[in-house]
């Protein structure tokens, strides 16, 4: 409720000023971009065979800034990780381009390499202006092969806001609850077809990645800030089917990464052999173009990829 949004609140405001006290001792680190990953498990952090330690590893070859938030929160549901990402958000330089990732289930696709793995955030920045230039406030969000979660079989794409208020009209389910199952709904179809053709009018062919997936977007603090403040998101709500109702009803406000300039997703649903797309080609090769890669394989929420033994 509001007093756990409000102690979520004061601990991040205290979290993230740490944080900024000690990047200002680190000359090194590029300050126009950061990584925010979200994460609860605080003993995730120290594991050197998790897919956090392999990001953070490779993030500090790009000195790239990343920092991890959510650590002993107690769940309440696929939109916790909003209420803390809120202050931390308010307090960062506005021109601060931020990154927000699921730690456990993203890899940064960099070769181990400085100069090339700090041209390849060079390029995820330009990559970034490029897809926002005809939406300059939107946050880009990863685009899937996978829809859709439990809560969209619940609810039409139209349901959640007003149109023009902004207002929110419904809640969404919190998926997999006893209340919130997957069903083959109507309410599915509406999802998908629309979601095809916005990616087809977008892009002008038929592609698979056309679904929002919620674990992976990049924007500027305000315009994230200014997503939350509509979204007006629940702790227990799945942001998947909130935000994928949000960009419905306004379209303007986010944009899908349907190339995968920036974002790319494995395909879970094509199985293990399949579904998972990216290989490891070497220290100093990368994976794919993408820069950061979503690689749960959704079974038991393992990371699908080689990372070379790791």
């Amino acid at each position: 409720g509001d007093v756990y949004k409000r102690q979520m609140y004061f601990k991040s405001i205290i979290f993230f000023s740490a944080i900024l006290g000690t990047l200002c001792a680190v000359d090194a680190v590029r300050d126009d971009v950061i990584v925010l990953m979200y994460e609860t498990d605080a003993d995730l952090p120290n594991d050197p065979t998790s897919p956090l330690h392999f990001f953070q590893e490779r993030a500090k070859l790009a000195n790239l800034q990343t920092t991890v938030f959510g650590s002993n929160m107690e769940y309440q549901g696929f939109g916790d990780k909003y209420t803390p990402l809120k202050p931390m958000l308010e307090m960062m330089d506005k021109d601060q381009l931020v990154i927000l990732a699921d730690a456990r289930d993203v890899v940064l696709n960099v070769p181990a390499n400085e100069a090339v793995a700090t041209l390849a955030i060079d390029n995820f920045v330009e990559a970034f202006e490029d897809l926002t230039h005809d939406a300059p406030n939107a946050v880009v969000m990863s685009a899937e092969a996978q829809c859709c979660v439990a809560a969209m079989a619940h609810n039409a794409p139209s349901d959640y806001f007003d149109p023009i208020t902004k207002e929110r009209t419904m809640r969404a389910c919190a998926s997999g609850s006893d209340d919130c199952p997957w069903f083959q709904s109507e309410y599915l179809d509406e999802w998908q077809n629309w979601m095809k053709e916005l990616a087809f009018e977008t892009t002008g062919e038929d592609i698979s990645d056309v679904y929002l997936n919620a674990g992976l977007m990049a924007g500027y603090p305000d315009d994230i800030l200014n997503l939350l403040e509509v979204a007006d998101m629940n702790p227990s709500e799945d942001d998947q089917a909130v935000l994928s109702g949000l960009m419905h009803q306004f379209p303007d406000m986010i944009v899908l990464d349907y190339e995968a300039e920036l974002f790319g997703n494995n395909q879970w649903t094509r199985g293990l052999d399949d579904g998972c797309v990216f290989e490891f080609q070497g220290e100093n090769l990368a994976l794919s173009h993408a820069c950061l890669l979503y690689t749960s394989d959704a079974a038991d929420d393992t990371p699908c990829v080689d990372l070379g033994g790791r």
